[in-house]
């Protein structure tokens, strides 16, 4: 089955979303995947004459499409989402206001956190209509709203890009090859560096590889480059010591590695149809 709730990624996102707020993540870029070729994904149109899909590759088809979640359309329905989501979700809808009044010239973002105090000089003051969301972001191009995202602290996450609403949902494994061998590159020396060294290294990325070192600015000999392909990106690090996480995202699917110290989990974002 391809979701796989046990090594649910958005779970160990929430047990970490502590650490991210306190640690400075080393993020690449924020804006939309783009959307691959169909055919990429099984889904073009059979010819007349064309070999019948074997028993196998029907299941597979089947397994692909349930409870309201299609991996191959890359969509899940309104009532396959969680109520939070839902929540959520009407939330990013009447966000779109505030958001247009956010927006600058020429390009840019802006981040923050909601506040219902009118008097703090912390936060921004919570919009009518938004409830559950915790923060938010929002980005622009040539004087235009591009996109915006609503969070809560537990985790929660709805975005707005394209045209279309988005969540992440848990994968059992990743499609993506070229993000599943960097993943497993990655983790392969992190886990090194920790037999060796006894602790969590700091990662980063440099151009066109991933640098695994004892900090974050750390130049020496000791440091591990792991080449880093053209389609998967740094999404994000922090570490304390004790709690370690560490993600890529792959820019043709969208589908997302998580490492922590709790092992690998894989999510990619859905369209609400």
């Amino acid at each position: 089955m391809p979701i796989h709730p046990e090594r649910d990624p958005l779970r160990l996102r929430r047990r970490c979303l502590a650490l991210l707020l306190v640690a400075a993540p080393l993020v690449a870029g924020c804006g939309g995947a783009e959307q691959p070729d169909p055919s990429e994904w099984g889904t073009a149109v059979e010819e007349p004459g064309q070999q019948a899909k074997p028993p196998e590759a029907e299941a597979d088809d089947a397994a692909s499409t349930q409870d309201g979640i299609d991996l191959v359309k890359g969509t899940i329905t309104m009532a396959a989402l969680s109520q939070q989501q839902r929540q959520l979700h009407d939330e990013a809808v009447l966000f779109e206001e505030f958001a247009k009044t956010e927006v600058g010239e020429g390009g840019g973002g802006r981040n923050g956190t909601f506040t219902d105090d009118p008097d703090s000089d912390f936060g921004t003051l919570r919009p009518a209509g938004v409830e559950l969301a915790d923060r938010f972001e929002v980005t622009w191009a040539n004087g235009a709203l591009v996109s915006w995202t609503l969070s809560t602290d537990s985790g929660e996450s709805v975005s707005y890009e394209e045209g279309a609403f988005r969540v992440d949902v848990a994968l059992e494994q990743a499609q993506d090859e070229a993000l599943i061998r960097a993943t497993d590159e990655l983790a392969e020396a992190v886990e090194a560096w920790r037999q060796e060294h006894g602790e969590y290294p700091s990662v980063t990325n440099d151009y066109d590889t991933i640098q695994v070192k004892a900090g974050l600015f750390d130049e020496s000999d000791g440091v591990v480059e792991i080449p880093l392909p053209d389609t998967v990106r740094h999404a994000g690090f922090a570490s304390n010591g004790e709690e370690f996480l560490v993600s890529l995202k792959s820019t043709v699917t969208g589908e997302a590695s998580l490492l922590t110290q709790d092992g690998l989990s894989w999510s990619r974002p859905l369209e609400v149809a």
